[in-house]
């Protein structure tokens, strides 16, 4: 007989048989489906089986690893992802990136500065004379120019200033360092500038046969000619470790020295640092006491000038000769390398005829030109002055409008009332300054607050005085 052939699975393979079970067990398949995205035969929609999500993520994972493993460390994609991160690294990293831009930006326009010397650079003085304007070309930076607007510094302060740094700081002089600091540049280059346009407008015998080339070392040794500059034109010389080593010995055995004097030395200068201090206190007192005399002296001059009952009130101006005024005023801006102070005052009054600093605050803005071509200076000298004769005018003339009662006049400066333009401000709720004068009243200072019907009085008189002097309304801020 013929065997029976065994019948075959689907899959081709014949059932296992488990000893004593005769129970077959499910064939593994030989293929699978490959775990991807499939199509749905109804609508063609693109599906995405759970299998085919855990092997995309294993693969991304393994790509990862591997990568970390391999590539080596990339520097300048760490770099540009910390101009997003938030954390702690990421500030760090763009807070040194910020410093570095400007310390950079700062030396370019160092460069541009010393480049523009002094040829490609133009000064203008503003706010009456407080303010120095720097226009300069951008050079390396390209096309334009830069303005730079610093503090305005005397040439004497200047010149004082640069004695001090000779002492202390003597590499800040250098002009590739002075260039990081506008403020002294600058006002050195501005005041050689000045000095300069003098000696060209001098004769040509007086001149003499001086090369100028108007650079920061001419000026520094224009400004401070006694001095010995020569270190500019040598490099700063590095200290060898063992000269280092003695000096350091050399400036303790100083110190050392310099303690020692100081202990045995403390007492004299405790007392002589108290006397100054006790002297000052008595010179400011002094002072203090001496513009309040003057302040009512004047005011009674002014009032025993008295018009007639039936006439308006009006402000009189003084005519006395006072040099001290005019002094006060012209010392506040004194031209460099002009006429002495005491000068200018005798001018001011035989060419001028201004008398006192009344006389000088009234004049007219618009013919200060002609003052500075009469006494030899510049207009923003005049300027200055008239400034300065305005508001120590303003505490006199408010005295006179409050009919010599200075013990009021702290009052109304308490409450932004101290000046004749102020004042007005109050002049249709006279009632109401008064309430806010006795709110605002200390103790021991209730008696001496006015009526209501003086406060009226002076509003009206200080209107008046700003009338006749409009110079007035540019003083709206208390006087201290």
């Amino acid at each position: 007989e013929t065997a029976s052939p065994k019948k075959k699975t689907r899959s081709g393979s014949a059932p296992r048989i488990n000893g004593n079970n005769s129970k077959t067990t499910q064939p593994q398949p030989r293929f699978k489906a490959a775990a991807t995205t499939g199509r749905r035969l109804e609508d063609g929609a693109t599906v995405v089986t759970a299998a085919a999500a855990r092997a995309a993520a294993r693969k991304r994972k393994q790509q990862e690893q591997q990568s970390h493993v391999e590539a080596p460390a990339d520097h300048s994609r760490a770099l540009v992802d910390t101009l997003e991160s938030r954390s702690k690294a990421g500030r760090l990293m763009r807070n040194k990136w910020r410093q570095a831009v400007d310390n950079q930006y700062r030396q370019n326009t160092a460069v541009s500065r010393l480049a523009a010397i002094p040829h490609a650079v133009t000064f203008e003085l503003l706010d009456d004379g407080r303010k120095l304007q720097a226009t300069f070309a951008k050079g390396v930076q390209g096309r334009g120019n830069h303005q730079e607007t610093i503090d305005y510094i005397p040439r004497d302060l200047l010149k004082e200033t640069m004695g001090v740094l000779y002492q202390t700081e003597l590499e800040d002089l250098r002009p590739e360092n002075m260039a990081l600091s506008p403020r002294i540049l600058w006002n050195l280059v501005y005041h050689h500038q000045q000095q300069q346009q003098r000696e060209r407008e001098q004769p040509e015998q007086e001149r003499g046969n001086r090369n100028s080339n108007g650079s920061v070392e001419e000026a520094l040794v224009a400004l401070q000619p006694s001095l010995d500059w020569s270190f500019l034109r040598t490099r700063k010389k590095e200290l060898s470790a063992k000269a280092k080593e003695n000096l350091r010995q050399a400036q303790e055995k100083d110190a050392q020295k310099s303690s020692s004097n100081i202990d045995d030395n403390w007492e004299a200068a405790a007392a002589t640092i108290a006397s100054v201090e006790e002297a000052m206190e008595k010179l400011q007192e002094l002072d203090h006491n001496h513009r309040q005399s003057r302040i009512r002296d004047a005011a009674q001059v002014r009032q025993s000038q008295k018009q007639n009952d039936g006439e308006e009130w009006k402000l009189n101006t003084p005519s006395e000769v006072d040099e001290d005024e005019l002094l006060e005023c012209v010392n506040e801006n004194l031209p460099d390398n002009g006429p002495s102070a005491d000068t200018i005052v005798r001018h001011l009054i035989d060419k001028c005829h201004i008398r006192n600093w009344r006389e000088l605050a009234n004049y007219n803005d618009s013919e200060a030109d002609k003052m500075a071509q009469e006494l030899g200076v510049e207009t923003v000298h005049v300027d200055s002055w008239l400034t300065m004769a305005r508001q120590q005018s303003v505490e006199e003339i408010i005295v006179e409008v409050c009919d010599k009662n200075v013990d009021a006049v702290p009052l109304l400066r308490h409450v932004n009332a101290g000046t004749p333009h102020e004042l007005t401000h109050w002049q249709p709720i006279a009632e109401e300054l008064e309430t806010l004068l006795r709110d605002s009243a200390t103790e021991g200072t209730a008696e001496e607050i006015p009526s209501a019907v003086q406060l009226q009085k002076w509003c009206d008189q200080a209107e008046l005085a700003l009338n006749q002097w409009p110079w007035l309304k540019d003083f709206v801020a208390t006087m201290e």
